[in-house]
């Protein structure tokens, strides 16, 4: 009997466990007033999660930085004024970048569970200066 009330509860609890989605916009300006940014340029999300990127201001993309990502993980990216949804199956730090804006410091950062490549994200080295110098901010979130 106590089996069978084990195995109920644990079923119970499976089915309220649901991925959420995140939504991630891509601004001119955002509400901290940093110019061309993602709002917000870190999330911390569970693995299964999906983040919407949203173009709220014409001329921005978002893509997977290459090399910036979990082993395993395909590139992937959303052309200019296009939104996309991605779905993080792997974890990890995930960079992500608006090519158009990149050296205006466009760039920022999923991380998925635990940041198990975090190592070989420092290791990077990002250009412009004031791209690195976001960046910078945004690593120092990640825990």
């Amino acid at each position: 009997m106590k089996f069978l009330i084990a195995l109920v509860a644990l079923s119970i609890m499976t089915f309220n466990i649901e991925a959420k989605e995140y939504q991630v916009l891509m601004k001119n300006v955002t509400s901290d007033g940093i110019k061309m940014g993602f709002e917000p340029d870190f999330l911390k999300i569970n693995k299964g999660d999906t983040v919407k990127f949203i173009p709220v201001d014409k001329g921005h993309s978002v893509e997977s930085y290459k090399g910036g990502v979990p082993k395993g993980v395909k590139d992937w990216k959303a052309g200019v004024n296009k939104e996309i949804i991605v779905k993080f199956d792997i974890e990890g730090v995930h960079m992500v970048k608006c090519v158009p804006h990149f050296g205006m410091g466009m760039i920022g950062a999923i991380q998925v569970g635990t940041p198990s490549n975090l190592g070989e994200i420092k290791k990077i080295k990002i250009g412009p200066k004031v791209t690195g110098l976001r960046w910078e901010k945004i690593l120092a979130q990640i825990k």
